[in-house]
């Protein structure tokens, strides 16, 4: 009788119940980036002007080169073949390319924006 009550409740509320744990998602994303702002400055979580997806395509900026201590190579450039059946579609690929790998140190990265 209560579990028969309790499931029409639930039944009826469904939506009132989702849209209660979306505010709260949300609520708490806005604290966390609240609490972040508070302790790192407004420079946290804003958009950078400038921004760098390779640090090798860009190292020969000074700005970046300045920030990178050293590195070195951790994979060589290697191409991979990968023997499927004739029966296999064509869109399967059977050849891939990989460029060589680096490990950087860095330093002074407070000042530069990074994005992996």
């Amino acid at each position: 009788m209560i579990l028969n009550s309790i499931k029409q409740i639930l039944k009826r509320n469904h939506y009132l119940i989702k849209l209660i744990y979306y505010c709260r998602v949300f609520l708490l994303k806005r604290f966390k980036k609240l609490i972040n702002q508070l302790l790192y400055g407004n420079r946290i979580g804003s958009v950078p002007q400038n921004i760098i997806i390779s640090i090798e395509k860009n190292l020969y900026f000074n700005i970046l080169k300045r920030h990178v201590k050293s590195r070195e190579k951790i994979y060589p450039a290697k191409i991979y073949k990968y023997h499927f059946n004739d029966s296999f579609p064509t869109f399967f690929t059977r050849t891939k390319a990989l460029d060589e790998k680096y490990s950087y140190s860095l330093e002074e990265i407070a000042s530069c924006w990074i994005c992996f």
